[in-house]
């Protein structure tokens, strides 16, 4: 059984059980880049930020599953160096439930021109009930996002 299906009839149980709506699985967190440098001098250090936020809503809270293994897959392109290719929980400068996750990778510049560094973050995030602030449910996040890097 595939873990997309096992995940859809849990919401589809939950729906049905008199609760709020789940929102899609792809609102319930923000990743992204703000904060990395974008351009840089060739051989200069420069920086890769990662944020991993929760985005929840009044009527569908939600928080990061701390205790779930975080995983972060870092692709660069020939000519762009970062320090760390794999990133763990362990790895983060922050971790908070309710304010996510922040990495903070030293990248370099090796030759002129567009690079294109892809991470590939693997988290969860959970549902609260917004009368208890109970977990009502967990899912499991597999996400890419680019950063595109000008070095001259």
């Amino acid at each position: 059984m595939s873990p997309g299906f096992v995940i859809g009839a849990l919401l589809a149980l939950l729906t049905q059980a008199g609760g709020p709506a789940i929102p899609d699985a792809a609102r319930l967190a923000r990743v992204d880049t703000a904060g990395s440098t974008t351009a840089v001098g060739r051989g200069k250090p420069g920086k890769l930020v990662l944020n991993v936020v929760p985005t929840g809503t009044k009527d569908a809270p939600t928080h990061l599953e701390t205790a779930f293994p975080v995983r972060v897959t870092l692709t660069a392109p020939p000519g762009l160096s970062v320090a760390k290719g794999v990133l763990t929980k362990a790895d983060a400068s922050l971790v908070d439930r309710k304010k996510g996750l922040r990495f903070e990778v030293p990248l370099r510049a090796e030759a002129a021109g567009q690079h294109e560094l892809r991470a590939r973050v693997k988290f969860a995030v959970c549902v609260e009930d917004p009368a208890t602030s109970e977990t009502r449910v967990c899912l499991p996040q597999d996400r890419e996002v680019a950063l595109r890097v000008s070095a001259r």
